[in-house]
């Protein structure tokens, strides 16, 4: 067999793996807008002072089809939670000021999301009682898990 005749036998396996690609694409693609779908309407707001912690999340949010907004601070997170009605909010509570107070008005739709997670002196047991999760930081994909787990049992109960 020359090696002609094997580009030639080669023909119908190059076609049968650019429909195969073709495919995988199309199945891609339907899974993204389910997915998309799934999560479409959840609003999260992350409370960071950070801005480029702000920033990921909301690309990482984004990219599964969650809305997200930030704040650098408490106080405008709950200004902003007003217009915004988030149904979660990850709270950094280092540097964003009296943490608490989201604490108490969104209590178990809270993730706290901090370099401080492991430190019992700063975030009181009262605060670890009454949030979801406590994620430390670097984590910023184990935040996204954690508001789709959330989301995907029943959304908040508070």
């Amino acid at each position: 067999m020359g090696l002609a005749e094997v580009a030639v036998d080669l023909g119908p396996l190059r076609k049968e793996a650019r429909e195969f690609r073709e495919q995988a694409a199309v199945a891609r693609q339907a899974a993204q807008e389910l997915i998309g779908k799934k999560w479409k309407g959840i609003r999260v707001l992350v409370v960071d002072d950070e801005p480029a912690i702000c920033e990921v999340l909301e690309l990482l949010f984004d990219r599964e089809g969650i809305q997200a907004y930030s704040a650098p601070d408490t106080e405008y997170a709950l200004y902003a939670a007003k217009g915004v009605r988030p149904d979660f909010i990850v709270l950094d509570v280092a540097g964003v000021g009296a943490f608490e107070d989201i604490v108490l008005e969104f209590g178990d739709r809270v993730v706290i999301f901090s370099a401080w997670a492991n430190d019992r002196s700063r975030i009181p047991d009262w605060v670890r009682n009454s949030v979801r999760a406590v994620i430390p930081k670097p984590g910023t994909i184990d935040v996204v898990a954690a508001v789709k787990a959330m989301a995907t049992n029943g959304g908040p109960s508070g």
